[in-house]
């Protein structure tokens, strides 16, 4: 048996230091730990980093629960995220989540051509986001054309993970539902280059269910059954994935 995923419990917040804590800029992204993953790779070492750092606005802090983004808000701004997990929602109806977003993600994307945000982005836990000035960044990419190939890159990339888990979100079995989300977040910790076999769920039961168009109790069986499979270990949020490949297979079916 493994143990419920319990959804009114708080996911863990980490201390973090106090320039942190009040939202400051702490360095931009000449000492950021997501440089070799974020759309500004390849001005890593470059002279034209300082120079490039001029899009970005500061740092924003957003405590767990709050909203980065409304619905409707003029688009000004990306944001990638630093630390933490956001959900998207549509609508006035917080169960309509459009997708989860983790750190290293791009945040805003498909509002671009738009003028005005089509989702809201809330915050699953205490977060910490890049602020991107969209016209300063355009400008920067005519200035180097290698920060906007990263970008579109990094754009495709994300697009084609979330192009993907629809997909079988839409298509497949529950089982292959559930088991796609978790190769999804474990594939968020891959571009962080976190080796941990163990994954740490932000969202509650009832954000995943709705996600993936399951019950609560359908959800809870499928990690029951991957469980007895041996495939993977479930204490509340913390999913640990014992066999990686056996469970793509599952979804690949």
């Amino acid at each position: 048996m493994i143990s419920p995923m319990k959804s009114e419990a708080p996911p863990k917040i980490i201390a973090r230091p106090a320039d942190v804590a009040i939202g400051r800029d702490i360095g931009g992204c000449s000492n950021c730990a997501h440089l070799q993953s974020c759309l500004s790779k390849s001005l890593s070492g470059s002279k034209a980093l300082s120079t490039f750092e001029g899009a970005i606005e500061a740092d924003r802090v957003i405590d767990a629960g709050e909203r980065l983004i409304v619905e409707g808000d003029i688009f000004t701004a990306l944001y990638v995220v630093k630390s933490g997990s956001f959900k998207a929602i549509a609508g006035a109806n917080s169960a309509n989540i459009m997708g989860f977003y983790f750190a290293t993600n791009l945040v805003g994307l498909e509002s671009i051509g738009k003028g005005a945000h089509l989702t809201s982005y809330i915050a699953l836990e205490r977060s910490v986001v890049c602020q991107l000035n969209y016209q300063k960044l355009l400008e920067r990419f005519r200035r180097f054309p290698s920060v906007r190939i990263d970008f579109t890159e990094t754009m495709s990339a994300q697009f084609n993970e979330s192009l993907l888990l629809f997909s079988l979100i839409r298509a497949g079995t529950v089982l292959q539902r559930v088991g796609a989300f978790l190769l999804y977040v474990a594939a968020q910790n891959d571009r962080r280059k976190l080796v941990d076999l163990e994954i740490v769920l932000p969202m509650g039961r009832t954000d995943i269910s709705n996600f993936l168009g399951i019950s609560p109790e359908s959800l809870s069986r499928s990690l029951t059954t991957l469980s007895k499979k041996g495939l993977l270990k479930v204490l509340n949020r913390r999913v640990t994935l014992l066999d990686r490949a056996a469970l793509a297979e599952i979804v690949a079916l």
